[in-house]
């Protein structure tokens, strides 16, 4: 658990995992250069669980997450955020989950949301499969990032760290590094209760945010896809060209919604291909929203 600056939560977050119904893990609190009383809070606790590391100085997010990746000693690394609350099975049911699956590297959970802010209080609804999670992962991350479990053999055996390179999507792009290693999974049960603020990255429209998610598209379809070879932005040619089979079909969502400019042969190819009937709702909304002038590319 990485921690700056978290005197107002870091309380109830502890609490939150030492009161866990599993209790056989290290507790590793990677604190980044807190200029508040967040480490004097963490050592009033009395618990031989917690391993404390102290970074000098404020070396960020990335540099303290993979610090406490090379510090684990367990057999799975469980991810926690400084201001929010795991209930207290989480660690036992991912566990678990584990233990059924041995193909399993990587488990997440459904999160509630909920603290002072403008958003409603809401539900994220996650995708629970494999096959579907791994999809999801061609247009954004398939996992609430706190909420992770992972197997550390298999990120120790593939050398597999945060990308600094991907500032604020280095959780996204970690998945699409693991994602040929082993299944993915989230049980579809709200184990930790995520704290909203309105002035979270996910919420501010981050111009480094779009531009690193971008990238991890680009490098998804390489993986995905190396038959295919998309130089520049997506054509409506290029797409024509796609094979019919259900294998693209969820590149072709994507490249629809990435086409530098919407007019009416963008609609009609759209509507006569048929494309449009085999694209989840969402989507179809999306290239509607194109259509009408909004909205960016994905690519």
């Amino acid at each position: 658990m990485p921690t700056y600056n978290a005197e107002s939560t870091i309380k109830e977050t502890i609490d939150s995992i030492l009161s866990q119904t599993y209790h056989n893990f290290e507790f590793i609190i990677i604190n980044d250069g807190s200029s508040d009383s967040t480490e004097s809070i963490i050592k009033t606790y009395n618990d031989n669980r917690i391993k404390l590391l102290n970074n000098e100085t404020n070396k960020g997010l990335i540099y303290s997450l993979n610090r406490g990746l090379d510090s684990a000693n367990g057999e799975f690394i469980v991810r926690m955020d400084a201001d929010d609350i795991s209930l207290p099975q989480r660690i036992e049911k991912q566990i678990a989950c584990f233990k059924q699956n041995p193909k399993l590297v990587a488990c997440g959970t459904m999160i509630e949301y909920f603290g002072n802010t403008k958003l409603a209080p809401r539900k994220y609804i996650t995708k629970i499969s494999d096959r579907e999670n791994k999809e999801l992962l061609l247009f954004t991350s398939c996992f609430a990032h706190p909420t992770v479990m992972l197997r550390k053999e298999v990120l120790d055996q593939h050398k597999l760290h945060y990308d600094a390179e991907f500032k604020n999507c280095e959780d996204y792009k970690l998945w699409i590094d693991l994602m040929e290693y082993g299944e993915f999974y989230n049980i579809p049960e709200v184990l930790l209760r995520y704290r909203q603020s309105d002035t979270q990255i996910t919420h501010s429209g981050n111009t480094l945010l779009k531009e690193n998610s971008k990238k991890c598209r680009q490098i998804y379809i390489k993986k995905k896809y190396p038959e295919i070879n998309l130089n520049g932005q997506p054509t409506l040619k290029f797409i024509k060209k796609l094979p019919k089979n259900g294998q693209y079909n969820q590149l072709k969502q994507l490249l629809y919604l990435s086409l530098p400019t919407y007019g009416m042969k963008a609609f009609l190819q759209f509507i006569f291909s048929g494309d449009f009937m085999k694209f989840s709702l969402h989507n179809d909304l999306a290239f509607m929203k194109r259509m009408l002038g909004k909205g960016e590319s994905l690519l």
